[in-house]
């Protein structure tokens, strides 16, 4: 079994890539499912980030741990709840596996009161469906303490402001796959994952990765796949962007060993970007940037 100096297998890539098939060959080969890399997340994890259902089926009948925890005390059902985007399917099928969505991470934070702050989409909904979970009505201490922080915000902003400003809270303070610089460097391919949605998932394709530390600017291409058993067929969301280093990496989710597309595109606009006179850099925020 190989493992990257990230403690990461096959497996874990295959199930964040969302490749079902993948996963089962993996599985039917002996791959190890309870597996956890040094940020402590095991395939299910991954799973659960790409908010793929077919790849996590296939670790849960493959014995996967639904409580496993990482570094920062999130399970898998934590991180189907914040990648969910308006599709719940990982969420039930975790629930209805028998997943605890009162598990608080080292935050406090429980998969039901996140749901409950998360305001671009009604995810408690699904913690509501019908299964067989023993866990599903949220604990009063859960209950209490996201009413707590709620009447905390009504003080200051509007009801819609308070969801988006607490939910930003609560992604700052448990991002659990973000990159280091030094990460970022050593991977010499130069492929990474950034968050997804329910329609693509997003990679960014580091092109100068061999002169960035000596630049201290990255050149970077963000993509988007919507069938990842295609990931050739791209939607191109920033074909050239210049980017400080210290700015990109917090973005950066987890290193892939495939994802570079042909590069005529990001050519094209790297050479008009060496042209400005003055010359644009991000130094904000990556998804500001590519908007």
């Amino acid at each position: 079994m190989n493992i990257d100096k990230y403690g990461r297998s096959e497996l874990h890539y295959a199930a964040l890539e969302g490749n079902a098939e993948k996963v089962r060959a993996l599985i039917q080969s002996g791959a190890l499912v309870n597996l956890q890399c040094k940020q402590g997340w095991a395939a299910l994890h991954c799973a659960a980030q790409a908010n793929c259902s077919a790849t996590a089926s296939l670790l849960i009948e493959a014995g996967a741990d639904l409580e496993l925890r990482d570094v920062f005390g999130n399970t898998p059902l934590w991180r189907a709840t914040m990648a969910s985007n308006g599709n719940g399917g990982v969420i039930k099928l975790l629930l209805g596996a028998g997943a605890n969505p009162n598990a608080a991470n080292k935050s406090g934070v429980s998969p039901v009161s996140l749901a409950n702050t998360i305001g671009n989409h009604n995810v408690l909904s699904f913690m509501k469906s019908p299964n067989k979970s023993r866990h599903l009505r949220p604990s009063a201490a859960a209950a209490s303490n996201c009413d707590a922080v709620f009447r905390a915000c009504a003080q200051r902003y509007t009801n819609m402001m308070k969801t988006i400003i607490f939910t930003s809270i609560v992604l700052l303070a448990n991002v659990c796959a973000s990159a280091t610089l030094e990460e970022v460097y050593s991977h010499e391919y130069g492929v990474w994952s950034i968050e997804s949605n329910d329609k693509l998932s997003k990679r960014v394709i580091i092109h100068n990765i061999m002169t960035a530390k000596e630049d201290n600017i990255f050149h970077i291409e963000v993509v988007g796949t919507e069938d990842p058993q295609q990931p050739w067929r791209v939607t191109r969301l920033k074909s050239h962007l210049a980017i400080k280093p210290e700015v990109l990496a917090p973005s950066l989710i987890s290193p892939l060993s495939k994802g570079k597309v042909y590069p005529e595109h990001f050519n094209f606009e790297f050479e008009a970007w060496q042209k400005q006179q003055i010359k644009i850099i991000c130094t904000t925020e990556l998804f500001k940037c590519i908007k």
